[in-house]
């Protein structure tokens, strides 16, 4: 079966963390071939496209795997792909989604449905349209006034949490005190820096404890770990400081993903991972769902396994 990855640049990949990387070497390890496929190389006037393919030696050590990898390039018809999955950073172009649209060979995981609806913040509400005890008071703001507006008529709520509604990462994300006198110019200042809808989401002080980082394969739950945030107190992100430790998940945390499990299907989500604050449904990462290195490692597991096994039944 020919697979391929539309991601980040191979020189990215870390084989410390990488979930992608994990998958691949299941593949290889099942004698299927496997593609990179970057966006700055597709014609979208085309279906050819140049591509690498991933050359490396059957080794179960991900560290060793990875030094054995060399990427040959060739140029393919993508519609001659079983599969291609998608997994790269936030923000996800319209453009592209339309591209993957007209090839008539591949599946393409997940959905182009899921992934346009996945890739803003916004997809709790969608989950949840007419709202729930279990996510956050969110409001979704085009402009400063907007945020100030919503901000002004909850006033029971003095912390706020302002990230693009497209963003990753922890990337561009403040913790907004309106104690403070000058919070109106902070506010507005953020604004000026931003190209996106503002998510304006309540503090939740549970953050303090950690989040929980679920990974969901058709719904289900494939393991968790912790992430205890680090100097900055209010982001979990690894990549900013947190760090992860186990985490047996919890009967409420089991209920959300129950929850989150019917949209994801409506929506055609194969893999996603969800982010819990206390009995907080925060976000849910369709485009990129990181994790997999880190829950392998704290739980002796191999997560990428039932996933793997999921592409194959998929590309059948």
């Amino acid at each position: 079966m020919k697979i391929g990855f539309l991601i980040y640049k191979w020189k990215f990949v870390n084989p410390k963390t990488d979930s992608v990387l994990r998958v691949i070497r299941a593949l290889i390890a099942n004698d299927e071939e496997v593609y990179i496929i970057y966006q700055d190389q597709l014609n979208y006037d085309e279906t050819t496209a140049k591509v690498f393919k991933i050359n490396g030696q059957k080794i179960e050590n991900i560290y060793s795997f990875f030094e054995t990898v060399f990427l040959e390039e060739e140029e393919i018809d993508l519609n001659d792909l079983s599969i291609i999955v998608y997994s790269n950073v936030p923000p996800l172009d319209t453009n592209l989604i339309e591209y993957l649209s007209t090839l008539n060979g591949p599946k393409i995981i997940n959905s182009l449905r899921g992934l346009n609806k996945v890739r803003y913040k916004d997809y709790i509400e969608e989950i949840f349209p007419n709202g729930s005890e279990y996510i956050p008071n969110s409001f979704y703001a085009n402009n400063e006034f907007e945020a100030i507006d919503h901000i002004e008529s909850n006033q029971h709520q003095q912390q706020w949490i302002l990230k693009p509604n497209m963003g990753s990462g922890g990337n561009d994300v403040i913790l907004l005190n309106t104690n403070k006198p000058f919070w109106i110019k902070e506010l507005t200042d953020y604004f000026a820096t931003q190209n996106d809808i503002i998510v304006v989401q309540e503090f939740i002080r549970e953050v303090s404890k950690g989040d929980t980082r679920i990974l969901l394969l058709d719904g289900e739950p494939l393991g968790a770990m912790k992430r205890i945030p680090g100097e900055i107190h209010y982001l979990t992100n690894c990549s900013k400081g947190g760090r992860a430790i186990p985490h047996s998940i919890s009967e409420t945390e089991l209920h959300i993903c129950s929850l989150v499990k019917k949209q994801l299907k409506r929506d055609g989500i194969i893999f996603a991972g969800i982010d819990i604050i206390g009995d907080q449904l925060i976000e849910v990462n369709g485009l990129s769902p990181g994790g997999i290195g880190r829950i392998n490692y704290l739980n002796n597991m191999e997560v990428e396994i039932p996933i793997v096994k999921r592409i194959m039944k998929i590309g059948c």
